[in-house]
């Protein structure tokens, strides 16, 4: 498949791109003759794919741009109605150090909601130690009031180029521009480490959430103190993140 899907309903537009990593290219909505971006849209720097939201793995032990070249590539298309794609994506490392998986994509669209759901089974013989989870990328302004768990509540706007990590992540946060739009977002599942980057000279802003370090792997555990384990043969790995999308004068 060589164009983007569209999903529409109530003057909201989601566009998903099976070539270009079967990514959520961008997501509009139409008030008042206006139309507003709530993502940063999918583009390539330095033929990197950059942008947009869905699937994000981390591999420590494996080279840097085997994640990208493994998640990059095209997806392929399963399911369509007008507010919900899937996308599937198989990958088998022929070097046998990562093994396979095949990974699944959901994006259901609704009038100021969008859901987002991925899961992940291993096909190799061997325990898969990627760590899994999403990374969403978001117009700048929306670091004006940034909420990631309760607690922190208030806690001043990050300055370009520095960012937020939470090691214990309870799977809520709220992103707000000053004019009042907001982001409220909702995981089901468990995503525990969660980063939030402001880019120093671009205007967006990156949020990955992600499954705990895999023991032995390098990074910090969780404040529970407990690494994630690898991915057993067999076994499928699946979170959903819901996004509630209000306008200022929601």
């Amino acid at each position: 498949m060589d164009r983007d899907i569209e999903l529409q309903v109530d003057g909201w537009r989601a566009l998903v791109a099976p070539e270009e990593g079967g990514r959520l290219r961008s997501l509009t909505s139409l008030a008042g003759g206006r139309r507003f971006n709530w993502l940063k849209q999918v583009e390539r720097h330095a033929d990197v794919l950059v942008g947009g939201a869905g699937l994000w793995l981390e591999a420590p032990s494996a080279p840097a741009d085997l994640r990208l070249s493994a998640l990059d590539a095209p997806w392929q298309l399963t399911e369509l109605s007008p507010r919900c794609v899937t996308l599937i994506h198989g990958y088998r490392d022929a070097s046998g150090g990562l093994g396979g998986y095949q990974a699944h994509q959901v994006f259901r669209l609704s009038p100021g909601r969008l859901e987002i759901a991925v899961a992940l089974r291993n096909l190799g013989r061997q325990p898969l130690d990627l760590r899994m989870g999403l990374r969403l990328q978001v117009p700048d302004g929306f670091s004006s009031h940034v909420t990631l768990d309760p607690s922190m509540v208030g806690m001043p706007r990050p300055a370009r180029g520095t960012g937020i990590c939470l090691n214990d992540w309870r799977g809520s946060a709220t992103l707000a521009m000053a004019d009042g739009h907001q982001i409220r977002l909702r995981l089901a599942g468990a995503l525990p480490s969660l980063t939030l980057q402001r880019h120093p000279e671009r205007p967006w802003m990156t949020l990955t959430a992600l499954t705990a370090p895999v023991a032995g792997q390098p990074g910090q555990p969780s404040q529970s103190g407990q690494a994630a384990r690898a991915l057993a043969p067999g076994e499928e790995w699946a979170v959903s993140l819901h996004m509630e999308l209000l306008a200022g004068e929601d």
